[in-house]
């Protein structure tokens, strides 16, 4: 199994780390510590906190907005090299220079990538597809396979129909929605009964 480990504390990650270590899982996804944005300086010592003390497990990180602060490409190749077992990123961005950094300049790390990046990313190397909105969609499989394949043409066909469905569920959501309020549209795709309301003060979709 792999499991995710979040906080705004440092401390609290290793704790939960080595809580679920000492049960034996050995996969591990991480984010940034959000409470502020980490400077460089942080942002190696929370690496070297988590990747260096933990040297018989495997770390994605989740490259994520919300942690106030974006891994570059050029970071995460260097971070690769001082830490072996970080060997995998999850980035649902659609930044056509950071996409390509990310598969140029750290290239010795899995990259999964958002259905809006996976096709340019594909054009770089090999990558993973982070099903962040259309996860039960069957197109997925279509387009793994011709990111693989190198199949621009298949890609550029199921892609417009995927922005298609991204927009249908964006026009769905509330403004200044809270994660639930998009997680159980996701639920509802697969069964149609799934509420959608939200606990107050919050707004469904």
């Amino acid at each position: 199994p792999m499991v995710g480990v979040i906080h705004l504390s440092l401390g609290t990650i290793i704790e939960r780390i080595e809580r679920c270590h000492d049960l034996g899982v050995r996969l591990f996804q991480i984010s940034l510590p959000s409470w502020g944005a980490l400077n460089d300086r942080e942002l190696l010592q929370f690496f070297e906190s988590v990747c260096g003390t933990f040297s018989d497990c495997r770390f994605m990180h989740y490259n994520l907005p919300r942690a106030k602060r974006i891994v570059t490409g050029s970071e995460y190749g260097q971070l690769a090299e001082e830490h072996p077992n970080l060997v995998a990123t999850k980035n649902t961005g659609d930044s056509l220079s950071h996409i390509r950094s990310l598969l140029t300049d750290a290239p010795q790390l899995q990259h999964f990538l958002s259905e809006a990046g996976y096709v340019y990313g594909s054009l770089f190397g090999e990558c993973g597809i982070l099903a962040s909105f259309v996860m039960n969609w069957p197109q997925l499989q279509a387009l793994l396979a011709a990111g693989r394949d190198h199949d621009l043409s298949t890609m550029l066909v199921v892609q417009r129909e995927i922005d298609i469905v991204i927009k249908t569920m964006w026009d769905s959501f509330p403004k200044n929605r809270i994660d639930g309020a998009y997680d159980k549209v996701f639920a509802k795709m697969s069964d149609p009964e799934f509420p959608l309301r939200m606990l107050p003060p919050y707004q469904g979709s």
